[in-house]
This record gives C-alpha cells, structure tokens and sequence, in this order.
C-alpha cells in the first residue's frame, strides 16, 4: 500500500501540523503521514524527495506496491486569491489555503463562540463584557483588525511592486543554471569561460538596472494610487478574517482578553481550545471555500 504524505509549514508541535492532525487525520479520517517542514520554500522540495525516494525504491520492480504520493500545503499570505484558487486544480498537489493563514481558519467566529461557551464552564469569574454569539464575536475581531490595515495594506502593495518587478526586469545576478561549458579538451571551465559568464550576465543587469530606472509604475505617484487603491478595495471588498495576518489578529485577540480579565490566559493555551472547538464544530462544508475537505479529496 502506497504512503501518502501531507508536508505544512511550522515545527514537530507546531500549530499547522497540529491542526491538520485533527480535521484532516483524525476528524475526516485520512491515513496520511503529516509532516512539518519549516518554512514555505522547503515543501516542494521536501514533498518531491519523498515521491523520488519512493520511485528509487521501487525501480526496476514492476509487481511492487505502489508508489508513494506527497502533497504539501502552505500559507497564502499576500499571494492573490487567484493563485491560492488555482492551486487547488484537480492534479495539482501543491496547494496554498485560501486564507492567509491557519489562524485565520481558527478564527473562524463560530469556532472562536463554541471555546468561549467551554472556557466560560471552568473560569470561576468569566468576564460579563465578552461577547458570546458569532456576530458578536466577529464585530469584535473586526474592531481589533482595524489598527491593523494600513500594515495589511502596505504589506500586500509591497507584494505586488515585487511581483511586477520580477516581471519587468531582473535586477540580480543570476547563477548558471547548468555548469559553464568548458574549453574543448578541458574538464572544467577556466578563467575564459568564467569571464564570458559573468561579464555577460553583469552586462544584461546594468540594462535591466537602467530599464527599472525608467518604469513609471515604480514613481512615488503611482506607488500612492497604488496603496490608495488598494487599500479601497480592501475596505469595500476584503474579508478581514480570511485576509489579514491571522497570527497577528490572534495575538490581539488574546491581548484583549488578558486585559478584561482572563490574565491567565496564554496564546497556548488559547490555541489549543480553538483547536479543540474546531474539532467540535468543523464538518464538511463549514468553511465555503472549504480547504480541509477539499485538501482530503484531493489526499489519494
């Protein structure tokens, strides 16, 4: 029987892993081996040395099980929603949540009133100004999100002056993407082969440098409509629980509780209840999209 794997950001006891050990392993029941992989650039890589581990394996044997599958899923952070919806295409298998982060999933205001009804059991003194009902909740978290989104907003501008730039000019010096043909007869290249190289490639980065130097769309004018714009269609079409920093939300979320009188409350802690009223609450079709049920379709 193949192994399936499930490759996410974050550490051993990470939050990401321990969450997708609940819906996806334990409450939708996938027999699939999750692993955590540190940072966003490592799962592709991970996720594709075990299909090629497993390949080796088996090369040359036509009647052994078969292979091995490895998906890997990642945060959207201030990629468009565009490209975290193509990433769940059919035969793709890697694939980037639909919100910005795992938090933002545990933000969720259903989530978040089914721990405050369980948390309100086991406090002696639960605060009388803590809202309790989902719509209240989410007026609550719209509130704390609102310091925050002029730092969303430039956050998301600086993604898309980046993404343009990629895709106007190439401003480093780029490494050879296969080795440096040597001199007829010689092993290696030597000091020729490497001049050509590298004069040639500092050659196209100074022109690159001038056509940069003469974009429009990098003026302090169009930077400002940029950010202005932006920040408008946030405002009139964002969804700040799906968009905005989940981890940042959270950390105010708890702030604002310790302050009405839950001292004791650590983000831990709080993690963990959220977990647990996720894993009470969630059921195929809780979130619309919903990422966990598509991401266990898609686990074969």
């Amino acid at each position: 029987m193949a192994n399936i794997y499930l490759i996410c950001e974050g550490t051993a006891d990470g939050l990401d892993l321990r969450v997708l050990n609940t819906i996806i392993a334990q409450k939708l029941g996938k027999e699939v081996q999750i692993s955590a992989a540190g940072g966003d650039s490592s799962l592709g890589s991970v996720a594709s040395w075990l299909e090629e581990k497993s390949r080796q394996r088996h090369k040359g044997n036509k009647l052994g099980p078969p292979l091995d599958h490895a998906y890997s899923v990642q945060d959207r952070n201030y990629e468009s929603k565009a490209k975290a919806n193509d990433s769940w295409a059919q035969e793709n298998k890697r694939f980037i949540w639909r919100r910005h982060e795992i938090e933002n999933y545990l933000l969720e205001p259903r989530v978040l009133a089914n721990a405050f009804t369980v948390l309100k059991e086991t406090v002696s003194s639960w605060p009388t100004t803590l809202p309790h009902t989902a719509n209240e909740i989410e007026s609550l978290l719209k509130e704390l999100a609102d310091p925050m989104i002029e730092d969303h907003v430039g956050w998301v501008v600086y993604h898309r002056l980046l993404a343009q730039k990629r895709g106007m000019v190439n401003l480093h010096l780029d490494r050879p993407n296969s080795r440096i043909s040597p001199a007829a007869g010689k092993r290696y290249p030597e000091r020729q082969e490497w001049l050509d190289y590298l004069c040639e490639e500092c050659r196209r980065a100074k022109l690159d440098s001038t056509k940069f130097a003469g974009l429009a769309e990098f003026d302090p004018e169009a930077i400002a409509r940029l950010y202005d714009d932006t920040r408008g269609d946030f405002i009139a079409n964002g969804n700040y629980l799906e968009d905005m920093g989940g981890h940042e939300l959270m950390s105010s979320l708890l702030d604002y509780l310790n302050r009405q009188g839950l001292s004791h409350l650590s983000l831990s802690t709080l993690q963990n209840e959220l977990i647990a009223a996720l894993d009470r609450e969630y059921k195929p079709g809780f979130f619309s999209p919903d990422d966990f049920s598509d991401l266990a379709n898609h686990l074969v």
